[in-house]
């Protein structure tokens, strides 16, 4: 065998992993070419190094504590973040159930007798004389309630894409 063939099996050969023909092949190659018995030389240096350095290090004694809290948190964070779609579903669905009123046959109703209603009171001017001032407050609430859904949803939505991102 020459020194491309054997090379790949330097590492098996330090495991002990080769069958005892291979072992032997490649044994015989490496007694005979100097630039191969370097390398496994060198290979064979770096692996006892590496096993001297994990078997002398050990972790710290609170390891498993530390990570199974961080994975507590993390589980805790996607959670809270799977919630906060509530708010932005409840309003994408309330705009689509409205739409959905008010293209359909009774929408249609809907809309003509709005129309009666503001040419019957001369404009959108007087609808409050008709109907108080209650109409107005229950609208703004309405209104700030889904801009506040909107908003918070839309916040919350960045910060969880945030801190996909970041993890």
């Amino acid at each position: 065998m020459n020194c491309h063939e054997v090379r790949p099996m330097f590492t098996a050969y330090i495991d002990g992993a080769l069958s005892p023909g291979e072992y032997d092949t490649v044994a015989r190659h490496v007694a005979g070419c100097p630039s191969c018995q370097a390398l496994l030389a060198e290979l064979e240096e770096t692996t006892f190094v590496l096993v001297d350095l994990v078997e002398s290090t050990t972790a710290p004694m609170d390891i498993e504590q530390r990570v199974m809290a961080e994975i507590q948190a993390l589980n805790q964070t996607r959670q809270a973040n799977r919630l906060s779609l509530v708010p932005a579903i409840a309003g994408i669905l309330g705009f689509a159930i409205i739409a959905a009123i008010l293209l359909s046959p009774a929408g249609m109703i809907i809309r003509v007798t709005f129309r009666l209603l503001y040419r019957a009171s001369g404009g959108i001017a007087t609808v409050p004389v008709l109907l108080g001032h209650w109409w107005v407050i229950v609208f703004a609430i309405s209104a700030l309630m889904l801009i506040w859904f909107s908003v918070a949803a839309v916040l919350r939505l960045l910060r969880s894409v945030q801190s996909e991102v970041l993890l």
